[in-house]
């Protein structure tokens, strides 16, 4: 009777949970549905919260294990008899070194697609699946934000990602499923102890729950708190950015220097981290901080990993994306001058447009004649030198002073008609090719493409 009216207060919780936490999402609500035991409970209790009718169970079948179709042919089934939209997304994968965690990724990528915005996927994780991860990141050697583990609402790809279960046990989700009489699939591949959360599921966590019954509680409270950290964390780094980012997205190596060894990582971290890069190895900060921040002024290390490369140019730390370095430079193309041209050239796009009257170009903009209709754009070749102002300056030396990065100048692209150099990005344009006064003009100015160049 007690453990009956356990299993009553436990799905009322979770079913007040799940509208509570849905009140503010209209659209579609896609569940991962593999036919386990845990995404069978979720996809009870959103038919029991009264959202059968928003709802589309999505069976992801990798065709990895031999009763696959088994597996989707009952999660259709089921579907079919709660009158709950179904979709079976077939994926091919090539076998290999890192299976697991491709199919994971891939799984999640196929249930993403078919969230729409107004809409949000839920996963059926529980707190077994919450202490499993955070031990498997903490043997990993996962910092604060890794041992965060999974959190119960969080936006990927500007889409909302639910977790309501992972405050229930995977005990107490069998009782439930057992008592409401739910059919569920085995998957044997997960009984294996080989794959390394397999072991910690079936031979780790087993044994620390014999000796602390409430290590899983614990573990996912320890989670918890490292999200509060996090939270901590990120605030700090808001601050520290805003002081020592510059308007370019490189850091103050002053500013940065200056601040603790602790504080530093948790500022390049989350630098990182809001551009879009995974943290590199603890080696390559290490070098950082003994390659990079002591050098002199005038010198150039260059610390490099497959994600990116940092580098430094008199007080500022740059961070380069692997493409940059990747790209070619293209040889000498023609660039045709039209209102609302937009042309990619190397790692940078090159835009026209056409205006009345000159204005100020700023530091990446030229203003030309309006009454050009081509020019050539020809790569550096070292030696140039642009008529600016009755004088022959090297180009490399406006450079320098327009402090452009010594890596990033043979990739600016040069302006040039019937050979003769006309303008030069971030330099100027020569005396003969200046616009008159009030006259029409083209107005070019150059960006870092974003496809290959951050």
């Amino acid at each position: 009777m007690h453990a009956m009216k356990d299993i009553d207060r436990t799905e009322q919780a979770l079913v007040r949970h799940l509208r509570r936490h849905l009140a503010d999402t209209p659209g579609t609500l896609v569940t991962g549905f593999s036919g386990g035991l845990d995404s069978s409970v979720l996809l009870y209790l959103l038919c029991h919260a009264g959202f059968r009718h928003r709802l589309q169970a999505v069976h992801v079948h990798h065709g990895l294990q031999p009763e696959a179709d088994r597996w989707a042919e009952h999660c259709r089934r089921l579907a079919r008899a709660r009158q709950i939209s179904f979709h079976c997304e077939f994926l091919a994968l090539e076998p290999g070194a890192g299976l697991e965690a491709r199919a994971r990724a891939a799984r999640r990528q196929a249930l993403l697609a078919r969230v729409p915005a107004d809409g949000a996927l839920l996963l059926a994780h529980h707190a077994d699946d919450q202490a499993e991860t955070l031990l498997f990141r903490l043997l990993r050697g996962a910092g604060p934000r890794g041992l965060a583990a999974m959190a119960e609402r969080r936006t990927e790809q500007e889409r909302t990602i639910l977790r309501p279960l992972l405050g229930e046990s995977r005990a107490m989700l069998e009782k439930l499923a057992r008592v409401r009489g739910l059919d569920w699939v085995e998957d044997p591949s997960n009984r294996e102890t080989g794959p390394d959360r397999n072991f910690l599921r079936h031979r780790v966590l087993p044994l620390l729950t014999e000796r602390w019954p409430g290590a899983v509680d614990t573990l996912a409270r320890d989670a918890a708190l490292q999200r509060d950290a996090v939270v901590l964390l990120d605030e700090i780094r808001d601050q520290d950015l805003a002081r020592i980012e510059n308007e370019d997205g490189t850091l103050d190596l002053a500013g940065l220097t200056a601040l603790s060894p602790p504080r530093r990582r948790n500022l390049l971290h989350g630098w990182l981290h809001l551009r879009g890069r995974r943290s590199p190895p603890r080696a390559v900060l290490e070098r950082v901080e003994r390659e990079l921040l002591p050098a002199a002024p005038d010198r150039a290390p260059v610390i490099a990993w497959p994600e990116g490369t940092f580098r430094r140019h008199g007080n500022r730390l740059y961070l380069l994306d692997a493409a940059e370095r990747e790209v070619p430079l293209p040889g000498e193309e023609a660039l045709l001058l039209e209102d609302g041209t937009s042309r990619v050239w190397g790692c940078f796009r090159i835009r026209v447009k056409k205006l009345s009257t000159p204005e100020a170009p700023g530091p990446s903009g030229l203003c030309l004649p309006g009454d050009l209709s081509h020019l050539e754009l020809v790569p550096p070749r070292g030696g140039e030198r642009l008529l600016l102002g009755g004088m022959h300056r090297q180009l490399t030396e406006c450079w320098r002073q327009a402090g452009i990065p010594p890596w990033r100048r043979p990739a600016l692209p040069l302006l040039c008609l019937d050979g003769e150099l006309v303008a030069a990005f971030a330099a100027g344009v020569a005396d003969p090719w200046r616009p008159a006064t009030n006259a029409p003009v083209w107005y070019l100015w150059l960006e870092p493409d974003p496809v290959t160049f951050r």
